[in-house]
């Protein structure tokens, strides 16, 4: 049922506002994701874990009963991920009984630096210890509870294909309308060139926003969870020496998924 005009006038209005509000906030996280997460393999990597956990969560391989694992396969082939790739790991998956757990770490270097690292193991136990020892060696690291620090967020990113708009002020009109409807908290980069843009959403509600996007008729691009922080700082070059140490040996970690931290790019 639709929401009384009024009440979504008012919501849009507040989404525009928020929007255009964080903007530059939410340009300087895409920047920094796209240094860190450029390569190709570790995308595919990505990909490959998010089947994994899709099939874990539904004890479901077939991706036309099982609504997470087919938006996933979307996304992994407009990234150009290889069906045949794609294939085999969900044969491969689908008699996996070991169970893939993800953990968080939360840490600081050098005082001031706080970085959120996710990972994902077979064997917590193992990833844990390898942890200790990483900062045992790194004596300007260590860990340090630092998630209020930061904002997390889910984003979607869609795109419309067929769209009846006219302008990109209608077509900005219609995808904060749909985004209010799916529950989402806010809409950004629209692009009505390439009839794009942006939904930001509670992390823990992606997939169900992923599911009424798509009965809308958005294609769902990419999607994943951020930790944006809430203020940045500029470090110094030993800073930067020993943050960049502390980067190197987390990114070692066997599982080692995404790393978000509170740094201005430079």
């Amino acid at each position: 049922m639709l929401r009384n005009l009024k009440f979504c006038s008012a919501i849009t209005h507040q989404l525009k506002f928020v929007r255009n509000a964080g903007h530059s906030k939410w340009a300087n996280i895409k920047h920094t994701k796209a240094e860190k997460d450029g390569e190709k393999a570790a995308l595919f990597m990505r990909y490959t874990r998010a089947i994994r956990i899709a099939i874990q969560e539904t004890n479901q391989p077939n991706p036309a009963f099982n609504s997470k694992l087919s938006s996933i396969i979307s996304e992994a082939l407009k990234k150009n991920m290889p069906m045949a790739t794609i294939n085999k790991n969900i044969e491969k998956f689908k008699t996996q009984q070991v169970q893939l757990k993800k953990h968080v770490i939360e840490a600081k270097c050098c005082n001031r630096i706080f970085l959120i690292a996710e990972l994902y193991t077979e064997n917590l136990a193992l990833l844990k210890s390898n942890i200790n020892i990483l900062f045992k060696k790194e004596t300007k690291s260590q860990p340090a509870n630092c998630k209020h620090m930061f904002d997390e967020i889910g984003i979607i990113e869609i795109s419309l294909p067929e769209t009846t708009c006219k302008s990109s002020s209608e077509f900005e009109d219609q995808i904060t309308e749909d985004a209010i409807e799916c529950e989402a908290q806010e809409v950004d980069d629209v692009n009505f060139d390439d009839k794009t843009a942006t939904i930001i959403c509670n992390p823990e509600h992606i997939d169900r926003v992923k599911g009424e996007l798509m009965k809308r008729g958005y294609v769902i691009d990419n999607s994943e969870g951020l930790f944006i922080p809430h203020t940045t700082i500029s470090i110094t070059d030993d800073e930067r020496k020993q943050y960049d140490s502390l980067i190197k040996r987390i990114t070692q970690l066997e599982g080692f998924d995404k790393i978000f931290d509170n740094v201005v790019t430079e």
